[in-house]
């Protein structure tokens, strides 16, 4: 019983890593996305 609970623990360790993860690297896209596009309103000017 006690390995299936370290196992579960892992587990949800893993995925909460993995959405850290995930969201990270949605917050770098959309900032990637802001810099080109505030690039690309300063060469219409």
């Amino acid at each position: 019983m006690l390995r299936i609970i370290e196992e579960m623990n892992n587990t949800t360790k893993t995925v909460i890593s993995a959405s850290r993860s995930y969201q990270t690297n949605v917050q770098l896209a959309e900032s990637a996305k802001n810099m080109l596009n505030k690039t690309l309103t300063l060469g219409q000017r």
